[in-house]
């Protein structure tokens, strides 16, 4: 069947439309603007046929906390979009205070993007931060490999080497009783790390989102404060021919 008279489902249309956002946002000429307006998104909807209470509704049902799960709930990434552009200049004061994970990598920025891997309330997250026709999006993606190389990656070798020692020693029982426990040890760290990495990175978007607020308010108060003062003409009456 023709896309041009396909009916698309609500998901579809959904992942059309981020993908879409996606390829406009990468190409070089494009002029995407991150995020939409609460207005813009009530015009999509009554376009699409929706009752505008409905919208509401869903609204307040939406936590701006929601996270983007991924897989088995190893790392979850939040994104805020907010109102204000940051000059690639200034990424540096929005960066404070925060080093790169890897100093081989290290920051990486492509035109008004900015990226890198970092350690925040010691979790490693990855940061990305795009700032582009009048508004910044700043994503916060929490990475388990720390909580691996902490917890399950030690507890495991501990587990097969003590676990293969005391087996060889001629009691296996109590060998694979060390595996299990040191195992079982190790997963339960594991996901105690994992849950800690979350919340890190949700409490780094945030700092991130309020550096940002406070950088553009900043910007539009120094904006207001240098605009020139017009000065009207003084208002002339009509002179008018007086009689000599």
């Amino acid at each position: 069947m023709s896309t041009n008279k396909r009916v698309f489902s609500e998901q579809e249309t959904s992942a059309i439309l981020q993908k879409a956002a996606k390829m406009q946002e990468a190409a070089v000429d494009g002029e995407y603007t991150p995020g939409i307006t609460r207005e813009e998104l009530e015009k999509i909807a009554n376009e699409a046929g929706i009752d505008p209470k409905f919208v509401t509704r869903a609204l307040d049902d939406i936590s701006k906390n929601e996270p983007k799960k991924g897989w088995l709930n190893l790392s979850e990434e939040y994104e805020r979009v907010i109102e204000g552009e940051i000059d690639p200049d200034d990424f540096d004061e929005i960066f404070r205070d925060l080093k790169p994970a890897n100093n081989q990598m290290g920051v990486r920025q492509v035109g008004r993007t900015v990226s890198m891997q970092t350690f925040y309330k010691s979790a490693m997250c990855y940061i990305e931060m795009t700032s582009r026709q009048g508004r910044t999006r700043v994503k916060v993606k929490s990475i388990p490999f720390m909580a691996y190389f902490l917890s399950l990656h030690p507890t495991l070798l501990g587990g097969i080497i003590g676990g293969a020692n005391v087996g060889a020693a001629g009691q296996p029982l109590l060998g694979a009783l060390i595996f299990f426990g040191l195992s079982t040890l190790g997963i339960f760290g594991f996901a105690g790390l994992v849950k800690k990495g979350h919340k890190s990175a949700k409490a780094l978007v945030d700092v991130l989102e309020e550096r940002v607020e406070e950088h553009t308010s900043r910007l539009r108060s120094n904006l207001e404060k240098a605009k020139p003062i017009v000065q009207e003409e003084p208002a002339y009456e009509d002179l008018r021919d007086v009689p000599g």
